[in-house]
């Protein structure tokens, strides 16, 4: 009888150890079916920088620029072109790339005044100069209020004219120009090899949509506010041909529309000691920094 019941004890304590390896082992069979399903959903999302590359190098002809982003963007494009009279603001900070390699962050401050089609004010101050910039429908007059040096040239009677004859001629370009042409969308895309939507974002408790865009030669995002003001909150510029690829951060903010300015405005403001040279002087290469007006820093 003890020797039964020994044997029947034995029989129990196998059972119940058979019973306990495989209970550990189904649990790790199935935790390691769940991972490699998680693993492959992860592995299956798409990734916005794969997709974005590929974008560059899949693409034939017309620049790829996924359908959200680029809605959303012509969206902005055709808020600000119908836009007659406007003004803002932009809080900005930029790098400035040591000859050791390394970063130093400076700010600056821009304020825009433009009146279509042919009158543009722009103030650009930073923590390394600025300048000042006068479009009257006739003639573009640019300062450097720190040397008093000065330059006027004549130019065509319409603000994306205007803008493209002084690329043309000065390799110059004013800090976000490419919003107040006629259309944004055309001037901000002419370079742009992709683009993605990236999400919802806020930008100072205003809620926004993130796009991103690559160029050959530099990277840019862009917020949007959303709602019924498609304007543009925020927006990051990498120089990626610049050794150390500096960016440049501006807050856009301030918008005001649908106000009239006085012809003083857009009239140029000369200080008494300024001295007229010629546009070249003021606009040439080795003048140029990440953070001045008609510097690397103003274009796309």
């Amino acid at each position: 009888m003890i020797e039964v019941v020994k044997r029947t004890w034995k029989g129990f304590v196998r059972f119940s150890l058979v019973l306990i390896i495989v209970s550990v082992s189904f649990g790790a069979v199935s935790s390691t079916i769940a991972f490699i399903k998680g693993a492959s959903a992860a592995d299956n999302k798409p990734n916005e920088d794969i997709i974005i590359e590929d974008s560059i190098s899949t693409s034939s002809g017309r620049d790829i620029i996924d359908q959200r982003a680029d809605s959303l963007l012509k969206e902005m494009s055709y808020f600000l072109g119908s836009k007659l009279n406007y003004t803002f603001k932009a809080e900005i900070m930029f790098d400035n790339i040591l000859s050791s390699g390394r970063k130093v962050q400076y700010s600056a401050e821009e304020k825009v005044f433009v009146q279509k089609p042919n009158k543009v004010y722009i103030e650009y101050i930073s923590d390394l100069g600025g300048k000042k910039f006068w479009y009257d429908g006739n003639n573009l007059t640019l300062l450097d209020p720190i040397s008093g040096l000065y330059s006027k040239v004549k130019v065509p009677n319409s603000i994306d004219q205007a803008f493209d004859e002084i690329w043309d001629e000065y390799e110059y370009s004013p800090p976000f120009s490419e919003l107040l042409f006629v259309n944004p969308y055309k001037a901000m895309t002419e370079n742009v090899k992709a683009g993605i939507y990236v999400g919802s974002s806020k930008v100072f408790g205003v809620q926004c949509q993130h796009l991103a865009f690559i160029e050959n030669n530099l990277d840019w995002q862009i917020w949007i506010e959303e709602g019924q003001r498609k304007i543009p909150r925020k927006m990051v510029i990498t120089y990626k041909t610049i050794p150390g690829s500096p960016q440049l951060i501006a807050i856009l903010k301030d918008w005001i529309f649908d106000q009239s300015f006085s012809k003083f405005v857009f009239t140029p403001k000369l200080p008494k000691y300024a001295r007229e040279t010629d546009m070249v002087n003021l606009t040439k290469k080795s003048t140029k920094d990440l953070g001045d007006l008609g510097g690397s820093g103003g274009d796309f």
